[in-house]
C-alpha cells in the first residue's frame, strides 16, 4: 500500500468510527428516555420518548457532517484504490446516515403514541 492509500484508508475509518459512536449514542439516548432514565419526574415518560426522537435527528445530521465524500472530479489514484479497498465501510455509513433521520423524525413525531402501543 501506498502512503496516500493509508491516508485515506484512515480517513474512511475515522469517518465510519465517527458514525458508529454518534449511532450507538442515538440508541442510548432512545433506551435512555425510554426506560424513564432521562426525564423529569413530573414529565411523563412518553413525551421525553418524543422528545429523544429530536436528539436523534440531530445527531443524524451531525452524522452527515462526518460522512466520507470523495471529490468530485479528480482524484488521485491512493484515493481510487482505497476507495475501492473500503467500499463496503462507505456504503455501511450512508446506510446508517439514511436510517438515523429516519427513526429519529419517527419516534420525534410519532413517539409518545409509539410508547404508549408498546406499553
Amino acid at each position: 500500500m501506498s502512503i496516500k492509500t493509508d491516508y485515506y484508508d484512515k480517513k474512511i475509518r475515522k469517518s465510519l468510527g465517527l458514525i458508529l459512536l454518534m449511532f450507538i449514542a442515538s440508541l442510548v439516548v432512545l433506551t435512555g428516555a425510554y426506560c424513564g432514565l432521562i426525564k423529569p419526574d413530573t414529565e411523563p415518560t412518553s413525551i421525553w420518548f418524543q422528545r429523544a426522537g429530536s436528539l436523534v435527528t440531530l445527531m443524524a445530521i451531525a452524522c452527515d457532517l462526518f460522512l466520507y465524500r470523495s471529490p468530485q472530479g479528480f482524484a488521485d489514484l491512493g484515493e481510487i484504490n482505497s476507495l475501492k479497498n473500503n467500499g463496503s465501510l462507505i456504503i455501511l455509513s450512508r446506510v446508517i446516515v439514511v436510517i438515523m433521520p429516519v427513526i429519529g423524525t419517527l419516534v420525534w413525531g410519532y413517539g409518545d403514541l409509539i410508547y404508549l402501543g408498546i406499553n
